[in-house]
């Protein structure tokens, strides 16, 4: 998987936050994702987000990452024509981000032979460490 996203993306970013007591694990989530959407920018014609709900229409769950996409529209982080959908996890367009996180929390614990073997394959990971 590592070595499909080398070969088609040009950068692949992780973003890393942690949860504090001030804020809780959908404040860092939100913040992530809104991390995410700014590096992204005007570029960023689609995203699909793994789904944290069985039914792929309840927001439930997922009512973080749809406030951090509104937001980021109107802030202008992003384009307002945008488009996101909810996919769940046998969409293998949510594998290739479990595949980086996997890497990166890899790479944070001393194992650093996943992104060596992305790195080998083309892959350029940018790591960005966001503060609550």
């Amino acid at each position: 998987m590592l070595e499909a996203v080398a070969a088609v993306a040009e950068v692949s970013y992780a973003v890393i936050g942690e949860v504090t007591s001030s804020h809780g694990q959908e404040g860092v989530r939100y913040e992530c994702m809104r991390a995410l959407l700014r590096l992204a920018g005007d570029e960023a014609v689609q995203v699909v987000i793994e789904s944290r709900e069985r039914a792929l229409r309840n927001l439930g769950q997922n009512r973080t990452d749809h406030r951090a996409i509104v937001d980021a529209r109107h802030a202008g982080d992003v384009s307002p024509l945008l488009r996101y959908r909810w996919a769940d996890k046998t969409d293998p367009l949510v594998w290739a981000p479990d595949a980086i996180a996997g890497m990166t929390l890899a790479a944070r614990r001393a194992n650093a032979s996943w992104l060596e073997l992305f790195a080998a394959a083309g892959g350029d990971l940018r790591i960005v460490d966001i503060a609550p």
